[in-house]
């Protein structure tokens, strides 16, 4: 038990002075002879943010759910896979929102096409729900039954702050949209 403290706390340390830190310097001016490096300096900066809020969120979990040694090693790979699928669905809803933003920014928007990307959309809720519910039997099969009451009671607790980070980064750096 002493081993999974030092362990949680060594991970829980840099991560809380981290990820409210992830987009604290100011954004880099644009240079506009390299837009591709710009792009590819942003696509960086999303990816370690993400790393940290993940990371912090299975601190959570961890600490939350007095997870022992053996529960740990075998439900970090498996949030691992779980969070890359999340985030292919997140990058596919940003995509198709920001089309949609677009379209309905037109004067004369394509009702057929809105009415795809809104399709596009809906689906990509529903999957993101199936995933959820995969996710969490999955790892129910982990924990045990007073663990897995504090998880599905824990898990929309770690959702609202994996969305409060982002969205207080992204108003840091002016990226946010109402």
């Amino acid at each position: 038990m002493k081993h999974l403290r030092t362990f949680t706390a060594a991970l829980a340390v840099p991560l809380l002075v981290a990820v409210p830190a992830a987009f604290a310097q100011p954004p880099a001016k644009p240079d506009s002879a390299a837009p591709e490096r710009r792009e590819e300096h942003e696509g960086d900066r999303r990816r370690e943010l993400w790393e940290r809020i993940r990371a912090m969120r299975v601190w959570k979990m961890t600490e939350e759910l007095k997870l022992d040694e053996a529960q740990i090693a075998k439900a970090y790979p498996l949030i691992s896979r779980f969070d890359e699928r999340e985030g292919e669905l997140a990058r596919e809803r940003a995509h198709t929102s920001r089309a949609l933003r677009q379209l309905v920014d037109t004067p004369n928007p394509n009702p057929t096409e809105l009415n795809r990307l809104v399709e596009v959309l809906v689906a990509n809720k529903s999957k993101r729900n199936a995933l959820e519910e995969e996710r969490t039997k999955a790892l129910r099969k982990l924990l045990t039954p007073v663990q897995q009451a504090k998880l599905v009671l824990l898990m929309p607790k770690l959702d609202d702050m994996m969305r409060e980070r982002i969205k207080e980064a992204m108003e840091r750096h002016g990226e946010h949209r109402h």
